[in-house]
């Protein structure tokens, strides 16, 4: 469902409001039972899955309130929350995340989050080369369409290499990257268009350089 920005701020339909009053309690009431789960089975899954999933039911709680406030589950600190999981995933396989490392451990495995953002960046300059762009020029506008900096249009295009010829190890970016590419294959230069701009902060990323 979908709220409509006015003058007045983020509003509801009469139909979307009545819609709310039956469901959102519901909706709500069904997270807060997954994460009341979770503390109660920690004893069997442990305490790491257990929080990991406390978190993701907090977070479903959270992806309601945009029927009142405006936040989306694209809001940049609900994303930040949502990280926190997956840092703690990465705990079981080894990989410690920049948010749990301590002196002196040393360990050259990137973390999930890491390479979820580098699969952002490839994804947008596919999705940019397949509206008819050079991967060069396409490797250029998503670094200013995502304001990197300290990363270079060859540093890029190796990331996209990587992706493209499989040799990334962490599954969930993996995944993500095939899905994501599917998607591309079957969709029209008009919504790569408006994905990209997602991505870019709702930037368009056709215009002129000097505009990003």
């Amino acid at each position: 469902m979908t709220v409509a920005m006015t003058d007045k701020g983020w509003t509801m339909t009469k139909e979307q409001e009545e819609w709310w009053k039956v469901n959102g309690p519901l909706l709500v009431q069904e997270h807060v039972t997954e994460f009341r789960e979770a503390y109660l089975r920690r004893g069997e899954t442990g305490e790491r899955a257990a929080y990991i999933k406390a978190i993701r039911a907090l977070l479903g709680v959270l992806g309601l309130i945009p029927e009142h406030h405006g936040l989306s589950d694209g809001e940049p600190a609900c994303m930040w929350f949502f990280d926190l999981t997956r840092h703690l995933e990465d705990l079981d396989t080894g990989v410690v995340p920049p948010a749990f490392r301590v002196r002196d451990v040393q360990r050259s495995a990137l973390s999930t989050v890491e390479w979820m953002w580098r699969r952002d960046v490839v994804v947008a300059i596919e999705m940019l080369h397949k509206t008819g762009m050079t991967y060069r020029d396409a490797a250029r506008r998503a670094i200013r369409g995502f304001k990197l900096r300290g990363v270079s249009e060859k540093e890029v295009n190796s990331w996209r290499k990587e992706f493209r010829k499989g040799r990334i190890k962490n599954p969930e970016a993996a995944r993500c990257y095939e899905d994501q590419m599917a998607g591309i294959e079957m969709s029209s230069a008009e919504d790569l268009r408006w994905h990209i701009a997602q991505l870019f902060g709702g930037n368009d990323p056709l215009r002129s350089p000097k505009d990003l």
